[in-house]
């Protein structure tokens, strides 16, 4: 559930560090929609149990009639969910702290725990919810619970409910802070992949900006009063895009700077992002929970390492660069694009310097994802915050990208912070 590569899954791709080039369909994990041109690994993977599909299979936790019933509404959940006074008399003794929720149990109480992951992001694409608190519900349940700071008990208590509770309410970026000097500093950033998906992603990105209106900027032409309004550091020269845009009758002028994995000083260049910039957006693997990777996954050069992975023996890393990165001062939003980014929140959380719930939000993926989708992913991201859009409307927007089908009803991205926007 929590892998970066199949290699433990029945059927799955050993990886794919392990293929020998680029192959037809780009992957973070498993072939998405696309087939190769002949048999092999791809299509082992694409029938493994491992592999998410776009029709649900029975469910093997469902075992009461309450629970099929419940079970046949996946898909229309926020319809099937129960009415708020009997949600509510539900959930009570568990908010109470009379009594806690746990593996095995059974009925609607259970349901509104499930929908309640849903609409917090954490997905139960094998089941759905089915009303029976079975295995894929406690793996969601401590995965919500890791991104909120809790005890990743499985169990739900009072604490993990009233989390729950507050993510489901409506949230957004705190944009009058965000754009309140009229200026968008921003780092978009793509990292690297072993079989070459980083580079289609890189033209369809550089393609985008184009398409939006976005310029290149000549840094070297700015004084430098201008350079530090706009957050260019000629220190670290990239490739600086620049365009106007309107919130709620503001004008605002956005300045990105893009970071290519073939650069060799990749890595820094995202360092610099995260230290002067707003708005980071970052596109790649995950690298098991260890960090945004601008290299080979055997090289230490190109990690930003923002912790220890979940997974040993996979990632080579360097020096922890998250804790001795300066953080700005002000309100920033970063969002990561790549396998079970969550698992950066803890670590972001205790490390980044003088930054609180209030001046740091963070969206990261709660399951794997695919190379194919990443430069969809960062312009839902980009176009979203121009839009001034809510998290529910950026979710929303990244899950219609990342979804199988019209039967998935996944979760694919989550926030933390956002609480006091």
């Amino acid at each position: 559930e929590d892998r970066e590569t199949g290699s433990e899954g029945p059927g799955a791709r050993p990886g794919v560090e392990a293929e020998p080039g680029p192959q037809r369909v780009p992957v973070h994990l498993f072939p998405k929609r696309a087939a190769v041109a002949a048999p092999g690994p791809l299509e082992a993977a694409a029938s493994s149990p491992s592999t998410r599909s776009a029709s649900p299979p029975p469910s093997m936790e469902s075992s009461s009639p309450i629970a099929a019933l419940l079970h046949a509404q996946l898909g229309a959940l926020e319809q099937a969910s129960v009415g708020e006074p009997l949600r509510q008399q539900l959930l009570a003794p568990i908010a109470r702290g009379e009594r806690t929720l746990t593996r095995g149990a059974s009925g609607p109480v259970v349901f509104e725990l499930q929908v309640a992951l849903e609409r917090a992001g954490f997905g139960l694409s094998r089941y759905g919810a089915d009303g029976t608190f079975g295995q894929e519900t406690t793996r969601a349940l401590r995965r919500f619970q890791v991104a909120a700071g809790l005890p990743a008990t499985g169990i739900l208590d009072a604490a993990s409910l009233a989390a729950l509770e507050k993510a489901g309410q409506a949230r957004a970026p705190a944009y009058s802070r965000l754009f309140a000097d009229g200026v968008l500093q921003a780092t978009l950033a793509v990292g690297y992949d072993e079989a070459g998906w980083h580079r289609p992603e890189l033209e369809k990105i550089l393609d985008g900006l184009r398409e939006r209106g976005f310029e290149p900027l000549d840094a070297s032409s700015l004084t430098s009063d201008e350079r530090a309004r706009l957050g260019v550091d000629l220190n670290q020269p990239g490739t600086w895009f620049t365009r106007r845009f309107t919130y709620q009758g503001q004008a605002v002028t956005a300045v990105l700077q893009l970071v290519k994995p073939d650069q060799p000083d990749a890595r820094e260049r995202f360092a610099s992002g995260i230290s002067r910039h707003e708005l980071v957006l970052y596109g790649g693997h995950g690298r098991y929970g260890s960090g945004p990777d601008f290299d080979d996954i055997r090289s230490p050069k190109g990690n930003f390492v923002v912790g220890r992975p979940f997974e040993q023996g996979h990632v080579t890393l360097g020096e922890d660069d998250l804790a001795r990165t300066s953080f700005p001062d002000g309100y920033q939003l970063l969002f990561f694009d790549g396998c079970n980014t969550f698992r950066y929140f803890d670590d972001l959380r205790a490390k980044a310097k003088d930054k609180s719930p209030g001046t740091l939000d963070v969206i990261g993926s709660t399951t794997e994802l695919y190379w194919d989708d990443t430069a969809d992913n960062l312009f839902v991201m980009l176009d979203g915050v121009m839009a001034g859009k809510d998290l529910d409307a950026l979710s929303a927007g990244l899950d219609e990208v990342n979804r199988q089908g019209p039967l998935d009803a996944s979760r694919f991205f989550v926030g933390n912070g956002f609480e006091d926007n």
